[in-house]
């Protein structure tokens, strides 16, 4: 938890710093075990923990050139049904990745089974994976908030 604990922090104070609202509010243990048992996998301990402290909602993150672009976290209530997206478009390839955030051209940010964290194109599995964990995501994340823009 340490490690997601310090990033969303980091996180946080950026959006209180630039006034961009309140994150929503975590999750409850039981609907992240319920959602689990649901999908038969289970969330990576630091995507667990992420969830405890936010129900996904818009994360701001920087884009090459310094400007702001926001990724909209899946909250545990839409993950079932993008997860079942995911699944039937890769004929089951991608059964046990967890989508995270999900563009309107059907690719996602998924966490898969053993915490790696990738882009997911419409039909497909991952190609490379972009963080080894969904903690490297954060960090990531804030990182790109507290570089400084040109």
């Amino acid at each position: 938890m340490a490690g997601v604990e310090r990033e969303w922090e980091r996180i946080e104070a950026f959006v209180l710093r630039r006034g961009l609202g309140p994150l929503p509010g975590g999750a409850e243990e039981e609907a992240i075990t319920a959602l689990e048992e649901r999908l038969g996998t289970t969330f990576p301990v630091d995507l667990r923990d992420s969830y405890l402290r936010h129900d996904g909602g818009p994360v701001p993150i920087a884009t090459h050139g310094g400007r702001l672009a926001v990724v909209e976290l899946l909250p545990l209530s839409a993950i079932g049904a993008e997860y079942a997206f995911l699944v039937e478009e890769s004929f089951g390839a991608l059964a046990g990745w967890i989508p995270v955030e999900a563009q309107p051209d059907g690719s996602h940010l998924a966490v898969g089974k053993d915490g790696q964290v990738a882009v997911a194109e419409a039909g497909c599995e991952p190609d490379d994976v972009d963080h080894p964990s969904w903690a490297a995501w954060l960090s990531w994340v804030a990182d790109g908030l507290d570089a400084p823009t040109g």
